[in-house]
């Protein structure tokens, strides 16, 4: 982990106005370590750059129980991914829909996930 970096989940959501600078590549590179399970991804529809991850879980319980909390944060937040999910697996995908970009608080937000699936 880079350690000059601030723990992206202990970090403020901030929100993003249509001319908000994304994600560089390069800020993308450096969080990696933060957010090893995470990719980045050019989405089709709608078409944006996005960040995603599939979380797995032994049932469709576990799994509706995690997306539970994690829309429960997203609502507090005023931010939302896109969430798929079935029997044993979780699909997320964070971007700010405002800018068809990965935003500082995608990367905030997917580190939080982190943290509840990690519980």
């Amino acid at each position: 982990m880079n350690h000059s970096l601030p723990p992206l989940a202990d970090q403020e959501c901030q929100a993003c106005q249509e001319d908000s600078p994304g994600v560089s590549l390069q800020e993308w590179q450096s969080y990696q370590a933060q957010l090893p399970n995470w990719q980045w991804v050019e989405l089709t529809e709608p078409k944006a750059q996005a960040i995603s991850r599939r979380y797995h879980f032994a049932n469709f319980r576990q799994a509706y129980g995690f997306v539970s909390q994690v829309a429960l944060l997203a609502e507090s937040q005023g931010h939302h991914p896109d969430i798929s999910f079935g029997w044993g697996y979780v699909q997320l995908h964070w971007w700010t829909h405002k800018i068809n970009w990965v935003h500082q608080s995608d990367l905030v937000l997917a580190a939080r996930c982190d943290q509840i699936y990690q519980q």
